[in-house]
């Protein structure tokens, strides 16, 4: 009989009964492995190529971008799958001083390529390039020239610290607008415009489904600066109606596909401090969807996939925005009567809960199931009235013991008052009647 022999298998070693039996995994089997192994990676491959992403878009906002006063803070956090960060490198309306602008610099721009390649999309609102080195300056091109970057810049700046650095640099070669022409034409002024909508059947319905919700009949429509586009480049809507000499219209929003990877590098004409991107500065209650054309714009450049039903996606961003205001106004009241005593654990259960529910609306919503995550946002908003109106319960009955002190201590004094007034006034109790005395002599 042949000696029994050890044979190293995947699993660890096992021990064969006699040299005459084949293995157990053969040349067939490591076939069908590698097969489970294709399936497996298929479908996650088929996933990414469709631009369902669940992760995160990060957004790198650079120039006037100070949250006091410019809206793009707003634009990004109203996203829930965006992410930003905010880089100020120009002074105005806040006066910063050039060391904190440096210091900016240094603590939020990536400190090397391959950190500044994590960011998705970039956004230019009028940066003064100065404060940046060589090298920082060169990291934003090759991102957008080689690494497939997207960005939206704003650049119709008629002050010279702002547009000289900024054309003497290389990043206006990535960029479809011509900033030449711009300072050549001489028209700084921001004015009043209607928009038109490119409704092309060959464009993506990135701006297209927002005609239908009638946006083209809200005028004016925003503030801007005179735009020329370059050659070569895709022109979504367009300014009309202008009031400068010489020029009745002009490209409002202008794209095209720039670099190795064809970056899909954006331009606007409308100032981000100004409406429309800033909608508060109206107060005229018309709708005029900049968080959604915004989100279009970033989703279309990142190569995700566009809604097909905008209206619903932008009351579930409407949902999501109501539910921080209302849990911000929630923690408020729980921490006001928690000040007095009140046991509030089961709320703080129903919280997590609202959370967790929460979290599940927003994965649905990163997965691009709207639909889904509607239906999860009614119930959070359904589960949250409940959980207000325990915590409105808990605060009265937190509060009844300060109200039956308060009318004890009222009752008391008013019962003080009007003994004394009674004793004092009516029984005259402490009254003596001034006797009469004869006078003689």
């Amino acid at each position: 009989m042949s000696r029994a022999r050890r044979t190293r298998l995947p699993g660890g070693w096992r021990k064969k009964s006699t040299s005459l039996r084949r293995d157990v995994v053969g040349p067939a089997s490591w076939w069908w492995l590698a097969l489970f192994i294709l399936a497996a990676i298929g479908p996650l491959h088929l996933v990414a190529a469709s631009g369902t992403s669940a992760g995160p878009i990060k957004i790198l906002a650079m120039g006037q971008v100070d949250p006091a006063y410019s809206p793009l803070l707003g634009l990004m956090n109203s996203e829930p799958a965006f992410s930003g960060t905010l880089v100020i490198c120009r002074s105005i309306f806040v006066e910063y001083t050039e060391s904190e602008i440096h210091r900016f610099i240094r603590i939020y721009f990536p400190r090397s390529y391959d950190d500044l390649i994590e960011y998705d999309f970039f956004v230019y609102d009028q940066p003064i390039l100065t404060f940046f080195d060589d090298t920082q300056i060169e990291w934003m091109y090759r991102a957008m020239e080689r690494d497939g970057t997207g960005a939206l810049a704003f650049t119709i700046s008629q002050m010279p610290e702002m547009y000289m650095p900024w054309m003497n640099s290389i990043l206006p070669k990535g960029f479809p607008h011509d900033q030449a022409k711009i300072i050549a034409a001489a028209r700084y002024n921001i004015v009043p415009y209607d928009i038109q909508i490119n409704d092309d059947e060959s464009l993506p319905s990135v701006l297209k489904p927002f005609k239908r919700l009638g946006i083209e009949n809200v005028k004016p429509f925003g503030m801007l600066r005179l735009m020329f586009a370059k050659e070569g480049t895709t022109e979504w809507a367009r300014a009309i109606h202008l009031p400068y000499a010489g020029y009745q219209s002009c490209p409002l929003f202008v794209s095209w596909e720039y670099g190795e990877k064809k970056s899909r590098i954006w331009a606007t004409a409308n100032q981000f401090h100004h409406p429309f991107w800033d909608e508060k500065d109206w107060n005229d209650g018309k709708e005029r969807y900049a968080v959604d054309i915004f989100s279009n714009i970033v989703l279309y450049s990142c190569r995700r996939r566009l809604p097909e039903d905008v209206l619903m996606v932008h009351r579930i961003r409407g949902q999501f925005s109501e539910f921080k205001s209302r849990m911000g106004m929630l923690y408020s009241l729980l921490d006001f009567i928690e000040r007095f005593g009140a046991n509030t654990r089961r709320l703080q259960r129903d919280i997590s809960q609202l959370n967790s529910m929460q979290e599940e609306a927003k994965s649905l919503y990163l997965s691009q199931d709207f639909e889904g995550a509607m239906a999860k946002e009614n119930e959070v908003a359904e589960f949250f009235s409940q959980v207000e109106a325990k915590a409105v319960k808990l605060k009265a009955q937190a509060l009844v013991w300060v109200y039956l002190v308060e009318y004890l201590a009222v009752s008391g004094t008013v019962a003080m008052v009007a003994f004394a007034t009674w004793s004092l006034m009516v029984r005259r109790r402490l009254y003596r009647a001034v006797k009469t005395t004869r006078y003689s002599r």
